[in-house]
């Protein structure tokens, strides 16, 4: 997907260090509905079925402090994004490309900031490329009226009633 000779890339990672995956793992299923995709190398992968939330135990041994690690991004070409993000100021950090389609994998770089992102073609476990514009179109239907929630005597206080617009 390019707009005005630019490709897009979608944001559909972000990496967290915190002191007990299974714990935070367990906090976003119950707190936000995040399903469990798979294994990572030091935790675990969730996803809310667009973006995949890798969370990662934090090593302080190594002066990793608990809070985001890195995000990432899923594009088509990662010879132009990298010149793209050359261009505008960012630097390469490590990883390489594999052109094998049956291996993940992802470069890093850093902004002129220093903050750490990754890009691949490849994708991620439980994310999705392209968002369905139809499910997002059903949700939006379904959005609750502003004036559903006052009082059916307009003293506007909530009713405690929801009534949908669709």
């Amino acid at each position: 997907m390019k707009t005005d000779d630019m490709m897009v890339a979608r944001m559909r990672h972000i990496a967290l260090l915190v002191t007990a995956p299974e714990k935070s793992a367990q906090f976003y299923a119950k707190s936000l509905g995040f399903k469990r995709a798979g294994q990572a190398g030091r935790g675990l992968y969730k996803s809310d079925g667009t973006i995949n939330m890798a969370l990662l135990k934090v090593r302080p041994e190594k002066g990793e402090k608990i809070g985001l690690f890195h995000f990432g991004m899923w594009m088509d070409d990662l010879d132009e994004a990298e010149t793209q993000v050359e261009g505008a100021g960012g630097a390469y950090l490590h990883g390489r490309e594999d052109r094998s389609p049956n291996t993940f994998y992802e470069v890093k770089f850093c902004d002129p900031d220093g903050i750490v992102f990754d890009m691949t073609p490849n994708g991620r476990r439980g994310a999705v490329k392209e968002v369905n514009s139809c499910r997002h179109s059903e949700q939006r239907s379904r959005r609750v009226a502003p004036t559903a929630l006052c009082h059916p005597h307009g003293t506007g206080r909530r009713s405690g009633r929801i009534r949908s617009t669709g």
